[in-house]
């Protein structure tokens, strides 16, 4: 359409919907905990432990990884509307 919006895309093809590509931050942060077991699993479904002793203090951040695409989009399908003049 001369706009230059989704170059080379062709009329009525289809285009799935993505999300923008984000990171998510797990963060569990203990004060003076008596005692205690923080478990987690990685993307091996491995298990994490961090383990708390008495007055202990712990901060733990867990970052997952990137996930998504350049862009935040719906689902769609390129369709030129055609004007005729009558």
């Amino acid at each position: 359409d001369g706009r230059g919006v989704d170059a080379g895309r062709t009329l009525v093809s289809a285009q799935t919907d993505e999300l923008r590509s984000h990171k998510h931050r797990f963060v569990n942060e203990y004060g003076t905990p008596t005692e205690g077991i923080i478990a987690f699993s990685d993307e091996n479904n491995e298990k994490i432990e961090v383990n708390l002793s008495s007055g202990a203090r712990a901060h733990t951040y867990i970052f997952m990884q990137n996930t998504g695409g350049v862009e935040t989009r719906p689902r769609n399908i390129a369709f030129n509307y055609i004007v005729r003049a009558a």
